[in-house]
């Protein structure tokens, strides 16, 4: 009896293509009648929602969210930027983000899987493919959000400062799109390889050419860490010296952007 239902499990999914779960409950469901199963996978919608699920999905909203002493940012992506305004959609994530907080969820679970029947819902009212690409979360210390056109959110996190001066560095890293908080964060195999590209473009190798050399690989440092970066309110200053100041420092931020390839 056990090999006959993992046979019929087994059928059902190269009929549909859905996953093991959802084969099993449609076939409990239908009393282990495949037919019957089709039929179920159809009324709650997952037949037309596996259709689609390789549908490329380019639009979409980041959002971001403090709440106590938790700050959330998460990107979902959608087909179209139609539905990407809808308040189906919106309020979709607001749910997903909620469910998250208060449930203290670790950044690692995979949110698609869990939030499946909740995904299958409003593919039904909308008929387009959902996605939640990612989420991160921040917790304890001053945390400061900053989100622009739902397109760019930023998350940071600080000591030893005031959230007015906080929300302004979030500003400008959506804006400068820094990859690191200082020199001691970047990978050092990154600095090996852009060594090695300058090193290649350097076409006069005289006696300035260490010097020169030495000059990129810190201008390509200064880029890429927030900390030397010009502060984008006060381009005579950087980053390190508003943080100075006040011994302010800065423990961690998160930037995304919708659609971008690049993961933090």
């Amino acid at each position: 009896m056990i090999k006959n239902n993992i046979n019929k499990i087994k059928k059902l999914r190269k009929i549909t293509g859905s996953g093991l779960i959802d084969c099993k409950n449609a076939l409990i469901k239908s009393n282990n009648n495949i037919k019957n199963a089709i039929i179920e996978m159809r009324k709650i919608g997952i037949l037309k929602f596996n259709e689609k699920k390789n549908i490329s999905i380019i639009n979409g909203i980041v959002k971001t969210k403090k709440e106590g002493k938790y700050g959330i940012i998460i990107e979902v992506n959608c087909q179209t930027d139609f539905t990407s305004k809808s308040k189906e959609f919106r309020n979709f994530i607001n749910n997903i983000i909620q469910k998250i907080l208060n449930n203290n969820i670790k950044n690692t679970i995979k949110y698609n899987l869990i939030y499946k029947n909740e995904i299958i819902n409003l593919f039904n009212k909308i008929k387009e493919n959902i996605n939640i690409k990612r989420v991160f979360i921040l917790n304890e210390n001053i945390i400061e959000e900053y989100n622009h056109n739902n397109r760019i959110g930023v998350l940071i996190q600080a000591k030893f400062i005031q959230k007015k001066k906080l929300k302004k560095i979030a500003m400008h890293i959506a804006s400068n799109k820094p990859d690191f908080i200082n020199i001691e964060n970047i990978y050092y195999n990154l600095i090996i390889n852009e060594y090695k590209i300058q090193k290649n473009l350097i076409k006069k190798k005289n006696f300035l050419y260490k010097k020169i050399l030495f000059g990129k690989i810190i201008k390509y440092i200064n880029e890429i860490t927030l900390i030397n970066q010009k502060f984008i309110f006060n381009t005579l200053i950087k980053i390190k010296k508003i943080l100075n100041n006040k011994n302010s420092i800065i423990l961690n931020f998160i930037r995304y952007e919708l659609g971008e390839k690049k993961i933090k």
